[in-house]
C-alpha cells in the first residue's frame, strides 16, 4: 500500500546558475532512495504508431530499452496521469541527474523532457531538449521553464503560448523521450538506434533560494491514476457495455502481437522474404529456435497458438472497430443533446433590445 501523498520536502543547495542568484532544490522522484517512485512512472513507446523499439524504468531509476527507426524511432517514459495536478508555478525549472551509460554517443540522440498540464493523455506537451551527461558522477542538468515549448508529437505548435505560471499550477505530468526526430521534427542524419541506458538518478524542481522564506513550500505529488481517460477500457468509463467489450479489445488489440505483425511485414519489405506466411515460418527458425533455443515441439506449439489467435483476431478487428465506432458516435451525440436541453434559455423580456 503506498501513501496518498508522497511529501518531497527535503530541500538541497545547488550551484549558483548566475552571480546573483541562489538556488535551491527539492527532489520529486529519487529512484535509489526510494523504489516506490517506480509506481509513478510507465513507458510510451513508438508502438503506439507501428512501431517496434520498446524501453522501461526499472530498479534504481534505469531506463534502458532498444530503438527500431523502422516504423517509429523514439522511445520514453513518463508518469502516469496524476489524479491531481501538481503546482510548481513557484519553481523556475526542471533538473535531472541523469548518466548515458550504454555508450558515449549523447549527441547522436534527439533527448526531450515534457510536462503535461492537461488531464487527458494526448500528444500535445510541453517540451525542452536534454542530455543525460556522459561522465561520472552524473552531472546535473537544469531545465527552465522558460525553455519549454508546447509540441504535437516531434513538432512544435507554432503560435502556441508559453508555459505560463498558470499552466505550471496544474501540471499532471512529467516525462522523457529518446528520438531520432528533433526539435524541428526532422530525422536526425547520423541518429544511432539500438540499444540505451540512461540511469536516472534523481529528479526534481529548483528555483530562487528567498531568505525570508528560508524554504520553498512543499511539493505535494498526489497518488497515480491507473486509469487512461483516452482509452475504451478505462476505468473512468462508466458505460457498461464499453467495459464488457474491454477483454475483448485487450485480445483483438494485443501489443505482442501487433509486434509480431509488424515484424513480418518489415521482413516482407526488406525483400528477405516472398510472403508474409514466409515471414511467419521464419519466425519460428530463427527467432524461436535460434534465438530463444525452444525445442521443435515447443516452438511449433507456440506458433500454431500465435496462428490461431491472429486468426481470431483479424476476424474480429472489422466489426469491433464498427461497434467502437457506433458507441462513440453515439456517446458524443446523447452529451451533445443533454448539453442543449442545459443551455440557458433567453428571457425575451430582458434580451430583445426592443422591449428595453
Amino acid at each position: 500500500m503506498f501513501p496518498m501523498y508522497l511529501l518531497c520536502f527535503a530541500t538541497t543547495s545547488t550551484p549558483s546558475l548566475s552571480k546573483q542568484k541562489e538556488y535551491s532544490s527539492v527532489p520529486l522522484f529519487e529512484f535509489r532512495e526510494n523504489p516506490e517512485a517506480l509506481e509513478w512512472w510507465e513507458r510510451i513507446d513508438d508502438v503506439v504508431m507501428g512501431g517496434l523499439s520498446t524501453s522501461a524504468l526499472r530498479d534504481k531509476g534505469v531506463w534502458s530499452g532498444i530503438i527500431r527507426t523502422a516504423g517509429g524511432g523514439f522511445a520514453g517514459t513518463r508518469t502516469k496521469r496524476l489524479t491531481e495536478p501538481i503546482d510548481l508555478s513557484l519553481w523556475e525549472g526542471v533538473y535531472v541527474d541523469g548518466r548515458l551509460k550504454s555508450d558515449a554517443d549523447v549527441d547522436r540522440r534527439a533527448w526531450k523532457c515534457t510536462l503535461r498540464c492537461t488531464k487527458d493523455a494526448g500528444e500535445v506537451v510541453y517540451s525542452c531538449d536534454w542530455q543525460p551527461s556522459r561522465g561520472r558522477p552524473a552531472n546535473r542538468s537544469f531545465l527552465p521553464f522558460k525553455d519549454f515549448r508546447l509540441v504535437r508529437g516531434p513538432r512544435f505548435v507554432a503560435g502556441a503560448p508559453p508555459l505560463s505560471r498558470d499552466l505550471l499550477r496544474q501540471v499532471y505530468g512529467l516525462g522523457f523521450t529518446i528520438s531520432k526526430f528533433d526539435r524541428n521534427g526532422t530525422v536526425m542524419d547520423n541518429f544511432r538506434d539500438g540499444f540505451f541506458r540512461v540511469d536516472l538518478n534523481e529528479i526534481g524542481v529548483y528555483g530562487e533560494f528567498w531568505p525570508r522564506l528560508t524554504v520553498p513550500p512543499p511539493v505535494l505529488l498526489p497518488p497515480p491514476s491507473d486509469a487512461n481517460p483516452s482509452r475504451p477500457n478505462s476505468a473512468n468509463s462508466n458505460n457498461v457495455l464499453l467495459k464488457a467489450l474491454a477483454p475483448v479489445s485487450r485480445f483483438v488489440f494485443n501489443e505482442k502481437a501487433r509486434r509480431r505483425g509488424r515484424a513480418r511485414q518489415l521482413l516482407k519489405d526488406s525483400k528477405k522474404v516472398d510472403s508474409l506466411f514466409e515471414a511467419r515460418l521464419y519466425g519460428q527458425k530463427v527467432i524461436k529456435r535460434g534465438v530463444k533455443n525452444m525445442p521443435p515441439a515447443l516452438a511449433r506449439t507456440q506458433g500454431f497458438t500465435e496462428l490461431a489467435r491472429d486468426a481470431i483476431a483479424s476476424i474480429l478487428v472489422f466489426p469491433l472497430r464498427l461497434l467502437f465506432r457506433l458507441i462513440f458516435t453515439t456517446l458524443r451525440l446523447i452529451k451533445r443533446i443533454t448539453k442543449k436541453w442545459h443551455r440557458p434559455r433567453k428571457d425575451p423580456m430582458i434580451d430583445d433590445p426592443k422591449t428595453a
